[in-house]
């Protein structure tokens, strides 16, 4: 007689949390080809996104650390407090734990050897293992623990499932045969009440709407570090994917993923064949093809619900169920006594929900009505950038828009356009009528009276400032304002920005010590274009003497530091004006060339607020090496 031992434990906090380590390492290693298309997807992230490939590389880690400790948290949950019992008897691997369960010896795929743990496991589908767990503490010594897993690797006899068609003694008894596509019908109806919300909302509605939601906020963090800003064109987008996505998951038909789960040999050899399930008075016991064989005591067992092919019996973790195929009754008493049966053992009776799944034409009808209508939103981004570039709205006050109705007194800073022309006047910087009128027309029919009105100055003092370029060659400068410069802090060609920028300043200082400047010139060997990250070298000639300064980049943005760069030949040349700047309401900078007393009366005047680079400058000629 066949010697058996049973070893019962509980599960110790440490051997769970090793568990669930390698049993979620397990399980990714059974998907090879999730984690190659994943790794496609990061390849062509980084080359369509180089900005933000790092942060992109570093969201999918934090996704797959998040869902690891997830699964963790929730497989340790369901384990914790348990009592286990585990044996090998009859070539078969028994457990109880709660409810039992065997599985043939010959079954058992997987064995692993942890630290504290031997874990045995089976496939239950091609990428989804399940696992008996063993602590190496409950086994003498080394020599028993080889004896219990030879019993495994060498399996004896086992004593196949009989199927018996007449009723058990002390309840009920039903035999079925199920093929490949029975089988497939009937795990769909299952699948149908667990999604429709039959027996409650499952866990898998939240973590679906969680992750839709991680995701979209994943998108839209690129999409900020890629343009610099987020719309609520980009979040309605994202708040669309999310959709999308939840939509996909819960309302896919599952009969193509079955039948594909189906065509393993290892399921259809397990699934496929003569069932029997057996109800008595101490619980259901369920007994498949392939010898496995599940019981479930009737108080772990809470809802009965009835399709057109079958009654299901479902596990009060709403996600472990018996399948009685309604072929097997014989008549409709044995209905009415299954129906008694399980009320006496508080099993309460559900109607089923209809599960209506989509299409997936109608999906994919979806998605392309999704992104016409992005395609859409774009091109009117488009046309209406190209009609402000026609009106001539100046680029540092892009971004500030009246809104439908302009209440001078929800500015505080709110002058009226004639005033601001009059103040700037007074300071000796002449206001073209050309840009009093075109500025008129736009507050008019254009909505911008609170960029123009509500934040006073910077409108027309950046289009004084702003270069102007060739018609024909828009990147090369043709002349500087001779009152004030502006310019964007976004460059245009980070090869040139410097050079165009201290011309520009050099053309407010005309006859003053800086009109001997010549050679400037910028060095970029030490910039690494597809990083955005580096140095840049600029350097000029002054007095027959060299000066040399670096500038840190960051893609095509430029460095502050340059509004100092010539305040420190100023001072060397003993100058009583000096380059003050102003923020222009956006990205750009308005630089002024005046004496302390001249921008100190400005300010007073206007309300912006002049940097007054004279005194940072001479800390600027640090920098500079001659």
């Amino acid at each position: 007689m066949e010697y058996t031992k049973k070893y019962e434990y509980i599960l110790e906090q440490p051997e769970i949390m090793e568990f669930c380590c390698h049993a979620w390492a397990e399980s990714a290693k059974l998907k090879k080809w999730m984690w190659l298309r994943l790794m496609l997807v990061l390849v062509l992230e980084c080359i369509l996104l180089p900005r933000v490939a790092v942060w992109i590389v570093v969201m999918v880690i934090a996704v797959i650390l998040l869902s690891s400790v997830v699964s963790c948290i929730r497989i340790g949950k369901s384990i914790t407090g348990c009592q286990w019992t585990i044996w090998v008897e009859n070539g078969a691997l028994k457990a109880d734990r709660g409810g039992s369960s065997e599985v043939p010896c010959r079954n058992i795929q997987l064995i692993r050897t942890t630290r504290r743990l031997l874990m045995l496991g089976y496939l239950q589908t091609a990428q989804r293992p399940a696992w008996f767990i063993v602590p190496l503490r409950v086994f003498a010594d080394r020599q028993e623990q080889e004896c219990f897993l030879d019993r495994i690797r060498n399996p004896q006899t086992t004593e196949e499932c009989s199927i018996h068609t007449e009723p058990a003694k002390d309840g009920l008894s039903f035999a079925y045969s199920l093929d490949d596509a029975k089988w497939v019908h009937l795990q769909k109806g299952a699948l149908g009440i667990m999604t429709s919300g039959t027996i409650g909302m499952r866990e898998r509605i939240r973590i679906v709407l969680i992750w839709s939601l991680f995701s979209v906020f994943v998108m839209l963090s690129c999409i900020y570090l890629a343009v610099g800003y987020l719309s609520w064109q980009f979040v309605l987008t994202g708040l669309c994917v999310a959709a999308l996505i939840t939509v996909r998951v819960m309302l896919r038909d599952p009969e193509k993923a079955l039948r594909k789960q189906i065509r393993t040999p290892a399921v259809r050899d397990r699934e496929c064949g003569a069932w029997q399930v057996t109800l008595s008075e101490s619980g259901v016991c369920t007994k498949l093809p392939g010898g496995l064989r599940n019981e479930y005591p009737w108080e772990t067992l809470a809802y009965l619900v009835e399709t057109e092919e079958a009654f299901y019996i479902f596990h009060r973790d709403r996600k472990h169920y018996a399948l009685i195929a309604k072929e097997s009754f014989r008549d409709w008493d044995q209905v009415s006594a299954l129906h008694g049966l399980c009320a006496r053992k508080g099993v309460r009776y559900v109607l089923r929900r209809r599960m209506h799944y989509l299409p997936d034409w109608a999906f994919l009808l979806i998605v392309v009505l999704f992104l016409v209508f992005n395609m859409l939103l774009l091109l009117l981004n488009i046309l209406g950038e190209r009609v402000q570039e026609m009106q001539g709205l100046p680029q540092g006050a892009q971004g500030i828009y009246q809104q439908d109705v302009f209440d001078p007194a929800d500015y505080p800073d709110y002058v009226a356009l004639d005033e601001q022309v009059e103040i700037l006047e007074s300071f000796g910087l002449h206001v073209p009528k050309e840009t009093v009128e075109s500025a008129r027309s736009l507050m008019t029919g254009y909505g911008t009276q609170a960029a123009i009105e509500g934040f006073p100055y910077t409108w027309l003092l950046t289009d004084l400032g702003a270069p102007r370029y060739r018609e024909d060659d828009w990147m090369t400068v043709e002349e500087y304002s001779k009152d004030v410069f502006w310019f964007d802090f976004e460059g245009l060609d980070i090869s040139t920005d410097y050079v165009d920028v201290l011309n520009g300043m050099l053309a407010l200082a005309q006859g003053s010590c800086l009109d001997t400047v010549t050679d400037i010139s910028e060095d970029t060997s030490k910039v690494n274009m597809e990083e955005g990250k580096g140095t840049v070298g600029v350097s000029l000639e002054w007095d027959g003497q060299q000066y040399h300064w670096v500038m840190d980049m960051h893609y095509d943005w430029i460095d502050s530091d340059v509004l100092g760069m010539l305040n420190a030949l100023l001072v060397q040349g003993g100058s009583r004006k000096f380059f003050y700047a102003a923020g222009d309401n956006g990205q750009g900078a308005l630089v002024f060339f005046c004496t302390a007393e001249w921008a100190e009366d400005f300010e007073e005047a206007t309300g912006l607020d002049l940097a007054n680079y004279r005194v940072w400058s001479v800390e600027q000629r640090k920098r500079a090496t001659r």
